[in-house]
């Protein structure tokens, strides 16, 4: 998400760079789609400090959509 921009830093997995650079699905139009590509992101950057609870997280972005899904304010 962000960076020191220090060359000796590790990069960024080309996994997680293609999970961030994916056109994010509809939810409104794919809900599954996108309950399963934010669960897989969530998962792969969450690191392994504490367990990662895939029915709470899709509670959290059924949750997030239906309070303020709006693609245009990105811009």
């Amino acid at each position: 998400m962000s960076a020191t921009g220090n060359p000796d830093l590790p990069p960024t997995s080309p996994e997680v760079m293609a999970l961030m650079t994916r056109p994010a699905r509809n939810p409104i139009e794919d809900e599954a789609g996108h309950l399963a590509h934010s669960l897989v992101f969530a998962k792969r950057i969450g690191g392994t400090g504490y367990p990662f609870d895939a029915n709470e997280y899709r509670s959290l972005i059924r949750e997030e959509v239906q309070r303020a899904y709006d693609p245009g304010s990105i811009a």
